[in-house]
């Protein structure tokens, strides 16, 4: 039976593995885990980091939209 890991316990081992204080071998003993999961993990970590500074900016040029777009609706009456 394959283990599943919730993605808390994947991104709290893949920051461990990027801020380099352990081996990835040392984190993988400490947490039970396989080397090449906590490899896998930190990957995914440093290949998704772009897209969530991208999503804030669209949050934020969205909310800046809208707030300017219920401006333009309540001059218009």
């Amino acid at each position: 039976m394959r283990k599943r890991y919730d993605k808390e316990f994947k991104a709290k081992l893949a920051i461990e593995a990027l801020r380099g204080e352990k081996t990835i071998q040392e984190i993988a003993i400490a947490y039970g885990v396989h080397p090449n999961l906590v490899t896998s993990w930190k990957k995914q970590l440093l290949d998704g980091a772009d897209e969530l500074f991208e999503k804030a900016g669209k949050d934020k040029d969205g909310e800046a939209a809208e707030r300017k777009q219920n401006v333009l609706y309540k001059q218009i009456g």
